[in-house]
């Protein structure tokens, strides 16, 4: 998918007792980390998408760990979506910055998050996201729903603004 294939390829290797894991970043399984994303979140991507996976092997096995999924693009604007089930690496926080910023070149990332869903609020808190609003009764459940923005200027994990 563009310069987005060409992306460089990380190996993070993390001890856990005596096993090494490693973790490395899936740059080309768009289909496959949108799927898994979507699974967690219940968000299924509409139109076209970009996703950064995050692939946990113990050198007899490999899973997903982690997802992030980019839809909505609107030149300047491109909306986030992401879940995790273990901690993510260094090089997948640069690689989801690097390709919206980079890559498809928007100024801006915005995400939404459940008002009841203290934890994402949370790593979107970490990564340099702030709130920007709320939509009252967003959710068909009733639930709130809460808008978190990032600009480029301030995204911490972009290696070079």
């Amino acid at each position: 998918m563009g310069s987005a294939d060409r992306a460089p390829f990380f190996v993070v290797i993390e001890r856990h007792g005596c096993a090494a894991v490693k973790k490395r970043l899936l740059l080309d399984r768009h289909d496959l980390v949108s799927g898994w994303v979507a699974a967690k979140t219940g968000y299924l991507p509409g139109g076209k998408y970009w996703a950064v996976g995050l692939i946990e092997s113990d050198g007899f096995t490999q899973r997903l760990v982690a997802g992030c999924v980019f839809d909505n693009w609107r030149g300047h604007d491109i909306t986030g979506h992401i879940a995790c089930d273990a901690p993510v690496t260094r090089p997948f926080l640069h690689a989801i910055h690097d390709l919206p910023y980079r890559v498809l070149g928007v100024r801006r990332i915005t995400a939404t998050v459940r008002a009841d869903n203290a934890a994402s609020m949370e790593f979107l808190r970490r990564i340099g996201f702030k709130h920007e609003g709320t939509i009252r009764a967003g959710y068909t459940d009733g639930s709130d729903r809460l808008i978190f923005g990032q600009l480029k200027e301030n995204a911490k994990w972009l290696v070079s603004r």
